[in-house]
């Protein structure tokens, strides 16, 4: 969508594009090859569209994080460390 409104963007008035991507593009973990991939590849386009359309038009990526859910917990190994927290975060449970 960015590469159809950028341009246009960019000759009007400017804007903004937000994309929303992901921490495992950042932290990648096997079996997640093709998500981490797609977001990986967002990332990159989020900074070749900053560079094409900025100033006038604002360009973001807002990455996500891991999430402790009941399915997330359900699936923590026994060690305390979330399975979505590859980086070594400790489980902090709500309370």
């Amino acid at each position: 969508m960015g590469s159809l409104v950028g341009r246009r963007m960019a000759d009007g008035e400017g804007g903004s594009i937000i994309n929303i991507s992901s921490s495992g593009a950042l932290f990648p973990q096997p079996r997640f090859g093709p998500y981490v991939g797609a977001k990986a590849a967002l990332n990159a386009l989020t900074t070749v569209f900053a560079m094409e359309y900025g100033p006038k038009v604002r360009v973001n990526t807002i990455s996500a994080g891991p999430f402790l859910t009941d399915i997330s917990k359900a699936s923590a190994p026994r060690s305390g460390k979330s399975p979505a927290a590859p980086w070594d975060a400790q489980v902090i449970p709500p309370k």
